[in-house]
C-alpha cells in the first residue's frame, strides 16, 4: 500500500511539473507572436497578462509545493522568478516587432500576486483545520 502511494505521489509530482513547463513554453511562444496575427482575440491585453501570469504562477506554486518547498521560499521564488521572467518577456517582444510595455509587466505582477495569495491562503487554511474525526462509534 505504501509503495502504491509513493508511486502515485511520484507521478502526481511529475504531472504538475511537466504541466508547468509545458504552460511556460506555450506562454513564451504565444507572447512572441507578431501582433497582426493576434488580431482575432477580443480581450483586453491587460486581462490576458493577468490571467496568463496567474496561471503560470499557480502552476509554478503547485510544482514547488508538490516537491515540499516551504511557504516563505515558495512565495519568494514564485514572485521573483516570474517577475524577472516578465521583464525578460516584455523586453524580448521588441525582437518580433511588438511593443514592450511597463503596464503589461504590472498586469503580470497582479496575476502573480493573486495566485500567490490564493494558494498560500489555501495552504494556510489547510494547516489550520485539523482532520475531522468521527466521534460516533462505527455502525453494525
Amino acid at each position: 500500500m505504501a509503495r502504491q502511494i509513493m508511486t502515485l505521489l511520484y507521478f502526481a509530482r511529475r504531472a504538475v511539473l511537466l504541466t508547468c513547463v509545458g504552460a511556460w513554453v506555450i506562454a513564451a511562444v504565444a507572447t512572441h507572436i507578431p501582433e497582426p496575427e493576434l488580431s482575432g482575440i477580443h480581450v483586453s491585453d491587460k486581462t490576458l497578462h493577468v490571467v496568463g501570469y496567474f496561471g503560470l504562477a499557480s502552476l509554478f506554486w503547485l510544482s514547488l509545493a508538490a516537491y515540499g518547498s516551504r511557504a516563505r521560499r515558495r512565495l519568494l521564488t514564485v514572485l521573483m522568478v516570474l517577475a524577472v521572467y516578465g521583464v525578460v518577456d516584455e523586453t524580448t517582444q521588441a525582437l518580433v516587432h511588438r511593443t514592450p510595455d511597463v503596464a503589461d509587466w504590472l498586469a503580470n505582477l497582479v496575476g502573480i500576486t493573486a495566485a500567490i495569495v490564493l494558494w498560500e491562503t489555501t495552504a494556510w487554511l489547510g494547516r489550520l483545520s485539523p482532520p475531522q474525526v468521527s466521534k460516533t462509534p462505527p455502525g453494525p
